[in-house]
């Protein structure tokens, strides 16, 4: 998985890839459980997510094939917004599927109403993109060339969305050749047995870290100061129950209802999810020496989400910034779990990110949609250290994009970038400070979406 992230990065086109390093690799057995990811490249907020919408769309799975898909709704979940592109390529051992190989890319533009197809007054998923269930987009080795055209002309970036999605089919072509050659070493059912195994162990070392967790119902409340197009505050309730066995359910009963904006996060009402799980699994790879990160973890932390609520829309919402809600949860869920382990966790964080798109595909058929250096706040004091600076916990994958770069990709004049003097969170152990980004558009017809 590591020479899988390596060959994605340095293959791909779109700066939000490239640059930033919003994309994803990784092994899922058949039943769609991740068992292998990387350790330091990509987004690791994703790492878990139930993959059997993916491994289960056909069953009639042949080498060569390629699944695509970017549907939150048809995939249950599996995909959180339009945005992010979904691979699955089975990895055939004597004959049979041994496991899949999967890629995912935050596809910086998949048409809809607003350039980089996010904005946060869409107030439904039709406004925000192509959405396209799971397809072939190889079958048997051979470009589905009928279903790319009609994505391709629909997107605002055809060319760098195919330089990007080119880029996954390299990672996942060596993941497969890898995995055979391990088959062929020590046998298929070494490998599969050793595919599980890791899963085993690392849901082993979770419980023993969850079990620390002294057994209880623990309570907490975070709120959106509006929901972007009216007054009201948004509402998210957790109860978090310890049941002391290593087991811990997060219990999102008492949110509030989806919005007519885009911070809905569809679930699918799934039992285990990394964006409602990430303070949980942020603690557990902190307190672990030696884990491997898998799905195992997400086994040890069940979910109860309302229906149709902000935490579990139901279609058609809009969910263009549902990691902005992510982020919230993130806080929600350190705040209830410092009630359990009181002193032994961080305070709430700045808790924002700021991501800008600018486009000048309106400017001729050589335009571009290119994200900016996306902004973060700092992350909280510690109860024994100082916050960092520039990044917050549950963003702290996202790489800035250099000065350089952005400058020479569109017409813009980055005049600052710094930390903000003073605005770090008081206190023994201050919160980290957060960032300032001042950009100048210099061309007039350029579109800034933030």
């Amino acid at each position: 998985v590591d020479e899988m992230a390596w060959i994605l990065l340095r293959s791909s086109h779109t700066t939000f890839v490239k640059e930033t390093q919003d994309f994803a690799v990784a092994l899922v057995t058949p039943d769609g459980e991740t068992f292998a990811y990387p350790y330091g490249s990509g987004a690791t907020p994703i790492m878990g997510v139930p993959m059997h919408a993916g491994t289960r769309a056909f069953d009639d799975w042949q080498p060569g094939d390629v699944l695509l898909t970017n549907d939150p709704y048809t995939t249950g979940g599996m995909v959180m917004h339009l945005n992010d592109i979904y691979l699955f390529l089975p990895i055939f051992v004597d004959g049979a599927v041994l496991c899949f190989a999967w890629a995912f890319i935050h596809c910086t533009d998949v048409g809809g109403y607003a350039p980089g197809s996010i904005d946060m007054q869409n107030n439904e998923v039709f406004q925000e993109g192509m959405r396209l269930r799971p397809f072939r987009l190889y079958r048997g080795g051979e470009l589905n060339t009928e279903m790319w055209h009609v994505f391709a002309d629909n997107c605002r970036i055809p060319a760098l969305n195919w330089g990007d999605l080119t880029a996954c089919t390299a990672a996942l072509a060596k993941a497969e050749q890898r995995l055979q050659r391990l088959a062929q070493r020590y046998g298929r059912d070494a490998v599969a047995a050793a595919m599980h195994g890791t899963l085993d162990r690392t849901e082993q070392i979770t419980r023993d870290v969850l079990a620390r967790i002294p057994a209880g119902e623990y309570r907490f409340t975070e709120f959106f100061e509006d929901d972007y197009i009216s007054d009201l505050p948004v509402r998210i309730a957790l109860k978090l129950v310890s049941h002391g066995d290593g087991k811990v359910t997060l219990d999102y009963t008492g949110s509030d209802p989806q919005v007519r904006a885009a911070l809905n996060l569809p679930a699918g009402g799934m039992k285990h999810h990394p964006f409602l799980s990430m303070g949980l699994v942020n603690f557990v790879v902190t307190k672990s020496e030696a884990i491997h990160i898998n799905a195992g973890i997400l086994r040890c932390i069940d979910l109860v989400l309302p229906e149709a609520s902000i935490v579990n829309a139901r279609f058609p919402a809009a969910c263009g910034m549902r990691f902005t809600t992510a982020m919230r949860v993130h806080d929600l869920v350190v705040g209830a779990l410092s009630q359990a382990l009181p002193g032994e966790l961080p305070a709430g964080g700045g808790n924002t990110l700021v991501v800008s798109y600018i486009s000048t595909s309106e400017l001729g058929e050589r335009g571009r949609v290119v994200v900016a250096n996306p902004v973060l706040s700092g992350s909280a004091g510690g109860p024994d250290r100082d916050g960092v600076s520039g990044t917050d916990f549950s963003v702290a994958f996202l790489r800035n994009v250099p000065v350089e770069v952005l400058e020479s990709e569109v017409p813009v004049l980055v005049r600052g970038y710094g930390l903000i003097a003073d605005s770090e969170g008081a206190g023994q152990y201050r919160g980290g400070f957060g960032t300032s980004y001042e950009v100048e558009v210099r061309h007039p017809s350029a579109v800034l979406v933030m």
